[in-house]
């Protein structure tokens, strides 16, 4: 990533509880993230009627409550180590997170997460086209990619594991 200009920007250590898990596209997660500098603590609410989620940031109060409302239910949790690096592919600004995840089952392992920042619709093509470009500098297979997002490898995984449990 040095060879094509990105900058190692941060490294997040994540702790993801994950408080309802409907679909992909429809969760709440409280979620505990710390780098070098400092700790934070925020709800993610994401519903099927919004292409985004919504982050707020909340007290380690906040988050200690629901930590012992949650203890006993069984939430997904998930744990997360990502290296950022920054960097821009055709002038596009570009993300690279290699990521660590724990608690996904077989899922579980490291990831490469590729973001292209389009700030406006008319520039979605260019920044999947600087995708595409990425990818092929870092030699990656179509093969290689998963289309489904952390969520929805977790939803695949807790479901397996609950009709499992049904079947005994």
């Amino acid at each position: 990533l040095e060879k094509l200009g990105f900058v190692l920007r941060d490294t997040l250590h994540q702790t993801n509880h994950y408080l309802e898990l409907f679909s992909s596209d429809s969760y709440q997660r409280l979620c505990r993230e710390m780098n070098e500098n400092k700790v934070r603590y925020y709800l993610t609410v994401k519903t099927s009627q919004s292409r985004t989620d919504v982050q707020e940031e909340i007290s380690s109060l906040v988050y200690e409550a629901f930590m012992g409302q949650t203890k006993h239910n069984g939430v997904p949790v998930v744990y997360k180590e990502s290296r950022i690096w920054l960097g821009a592919i055709d002038r596009v600004p570009t993300k690279v997170l290699l990521e660590h995840l724990e608690g996904m089952g077989p899922y579980s392992g490291y990831y490469l997460h590729l973001e292209a920042i389009a700030p406006t619709e008319d520039l979605i093509a260019q920044a999947g086209e600087a995708l595409g470009h990425l990818a092929r500098e870092l030699k990656l297979q179509s093969r290689e990619r998963i289309q489904q997002s952390e969520v929805g490898l977790l939803l695949s995984w807790a479901t397996g594991q609950r009709l499992g449990q049904l079947e005994t």
